[in-house]
């Protein structure tokens, strides 16, 4: 439907990038907490809870295992994060190759490496990491159900890594009605016209939606007090005069903070590889990442830039394909240079 039919997936190419990325980030991991890091140690980790306006829950859960298991060392508050941005770059990998070609995926690695935010998150205590990694896998979870080769496999993953996204940071819920709205677009747009729609077929493909959609409105529910604390604290930290239904100086904002250390310019082959897509494939992207800021105009709460981190991965991916296919243009319009 989405994902045409690929060669055996190759782990050499994230491996090695993977590696290089994990070398980079060692020195960092054990510098002393300081600033945001060092409050949520304070709060949630050393004192080994999870309530508060700071719900960084599921990285909360992670580093105080850690913790319990090899002491409290800098290093080891860190891990659950390190080893989340590493996994990212496998993942974002396969991906890659799984929509488009091997080629794609390797420059997909090859800009999270490079990406300000997620090297600095791969070294910090927060849920940032973890949003990237758990974002990936829900998308790629969602494609295993729109296959349909491996129905049970992409249920599992679509839930577990949807209601992890959720126990990440609470305002990630923002980003998995996008993925349920892009997976009916492609369905609808794969269907035969000839042939009636299965609503016992449909039904079945939309239950992970569905149970995931009750899972985490009882989450919600259960921490609907520390929600309303976390919206308060931010009101308050915000400067005298600046509303927190956002303006579009914010979403500019948001978007230069995504784009480093590239800039406005990473968006040039992002816009390009969304117009060189497929239209089914166009569709699913463009549904993806605009519901999550359909929704955040609609709700009127607009968070600090950071908290976007989850459509990062899904940018890169649409910049990697479109530097894959404006080369291979450049190479059809002058080959002597190719």
């Amino acid at each position: 439907m989405i994902a045409p039919d690929k060669e055996k997936y190759s782990w050499e190419v994230p491996a090695t990038v993977a590696s290089f990325f994990a070398l980079f980030c060692l020195s960092g991991l054990s510098v002393p907490l300081h600033g945001d890091e060092a409050k949520t140690y304070l709060e949630q980790a050393a004192a080994n809870a999870i309530v508060g306006p700071n719900q960084h829950t599921l990285f909360t859960i992670l580093s105080n295992t850690s913790m319990r298991i090899l002491g409290e060392y800098e290093v080891v508050f860190r891990f659950p994060v390190f080893l989340a941005a590493i996994f990212s770059i496998f993942l974002i990998h396969r991906l890659g190759q799984s929509l488009w070609n091997s080629t794609a995926a390797t420059i997909a690695s090859l800009l999270m490496v490079g990406s300000y935010h997620h090297f600095h998150w791969a070294q910090h205590g927060r849920g940032y990491a973890l949003t990237e990694l758990m974002a990936i896998a829900y998308v790629f979870g969602a494609i295993l159900l729109l296959e349909g080769k491996s129905n049970k496999k992409g249920a599992l993953v679509l839930i577990l890594s949807g209601f992890a996204l959720c126990l990440t940071q609470p305002s990630n819920a923002y980003f998995l009605p996008g993925c349920g709205l892009a997976f009916l677009f492609v369905l609808w747009e794969s269907r035969n016209s000839e042939i009636p729609v299965s609503w016992p077929l449909l039904g079945e493909k939309l239950l992970p939606f569905l149970f995931l959609m009750v899972l985490t409105a009882g989450y919600f529910f259960m921490i609907y007090d520390d929600l309303v604390w976390g919206i308060e604290t931010y009101k308050n930290q915000l400067r005298p005069g600046v509303e927190i239904a956002g303006t579009p100086q914010d979403f500019h904002e948001a978007a230069l903070h995504l784009a480093r250390p590239w800039g406005l310019w990473f968006y040039l082959p992002v816009l390009y590889g969304v117009w060189a897509l497929n239209r089914i494939q166009r569709g699913f992207f463009l549904i993806l990442l605009g519901t999550p800021a359909l929704l955040v105009v609609s709700s009127g709460m607009m968070g600090p830039p950071r908290v976007y981190v989850y459509a990062l991965p899904f940018f890169i991916l649409l910049a990697a394909v479109g530097i894959d296919r404006g080369i291979r243009s450049l190479s059809h319009l002058v080959p002597r240079y190719f």
